[in-house]
């Protein structure tokens, strides 16, 4: 038996979010795009969904977004923030408060 497959989020820019789509379900990581700043604004996981590092993906993703497009992130969304503070230093980029 295989281990499942980390899951990819696809940015999805004309809806402002990263989504995993599943057979169970869509996880998404809404963002507001502002000037040289994106605020990462909240994640949603469905249960059918979770434990599998979806939210870890999708924040990941997000983070990695950000510091491509040379954008300082504004994480909003509690789970990013969490994410933020167990990888400090990972993503290169300018974290301001919320």
């Amino acid at each position: 038996m295989t281990a499942p497959s980390a899951p990819v989020p696809v940015h999805v820019p004309e809806k402002s979010r990263f989504e995993v789509v599943e057979p169970e379900g869509t996880a998404v990581l809404v963002y507001e795009l502002g000037d040289g700043v994106v605020v990462l604004a909240h994640t949603v996981v469905p249960d059918e969904l979770e434990g599998r590092g979806v939210g870890s993906a999708l924040a990941r993703s997000g983070l990695a977004w950000a510091a491509q497009q040379h954008l300082a992130v504004v994480p909003q969304c509690s789970f990013v923030q969490a994410f933020l503070d167990k990888h400090p230093g990972e993503f290169p980029v300018e974290v301001r408060p919320v």
